[in-house]
């Protein structure tokens, strides 16, 4: 906790990332202020949010993690605050967070309509049709897997299409991996039983 709130960059960031490698468990409110510190190093806020990300957020916690979201300009700490986000949000989150569906960075889009779409409030499928056929294939990617957490026959659709025309094998991975997801259905069974089907062939790199 001390090296957290020291002004040694190199000290602070290994502190948070050695709170991420115990569980996020120590210091939660030192990480807290590093996380939403404007002027820290962007290394130490991504190590602090890193390290608070998980199911386990605190409705204090989430209200400063999304705010640190939606203000920030730094779009890398943006990323990192929406993805410390991942199972923590709800409807009284969507406002927010669909302000980040017109965001610039193409990534905090996709990470913003992940976010609405387990909360049951994400944008239509069509949202993703230009994502999908983004130049970076760090961004197709993540459409890929965002849209595979919808149950809508258009869905499938659009992965399937995006599966055909892919090239690069990351983000085709993504694809078949987010299709299959799909396809799985909407009940945690289901798709508990997806990814131990892929986990029992262990003949690929899915």
């Amino acid at each position: 906790e001390r090296r957290l709130r020291g002004s040694d960059a190199a000290a602070r960031y290994e502190a948070a990332r050695l709170s991420a490698e115990l569980g996020g468990s120590l210091a939660r409110k030192a990480l807290l202020e590093l996380a939403s510190e404007v002027h820290a190093p962007d290394a130490c806020r991504l190590g602090a949010l890193y390290a608070l990300r998980g199911p386990t957020l605190s409705q204090q916690e989430k209200a400063v993690i999304l705010r640190t979201a939606v203000e920030t300009g730094k779009p890398l700490v943006r990323r990192a605050a929406l993805a410390a986000l991942s199972g923590n949000t709800d409807h009284e989150d969507a406002p927010s967070l669909s302000l980040l569906l017109e965001n610039g960075d193409p990534i905090t889009r996709v990470y913003a309509a992940r976010l609405l779409a387990e909360s049951g409030h994400g944008p239509g499928v069509d949202f993703f049709a230009e994502l999908l056929e983004h130049q970076d294939y760090l961004v197709r990617q993540e459409a890929c897997d965002a849209l595979g957490r919808y149950d809508t026959p258009d869905a499938g659709a659009l992965l399937e299409k995006a599966l055909a025309r892919e090239t690069n094998a990351s983000a085709a991975r993504a694809a078949r991996l987010a299709l299959g997801f799909h396809r799985s259905g909407p009940t945690e069974d289901g798709r508990e039983r997806f990814f131990r089907d892929i986990l029992a062939k262990g003949d690929d790199d899915e």
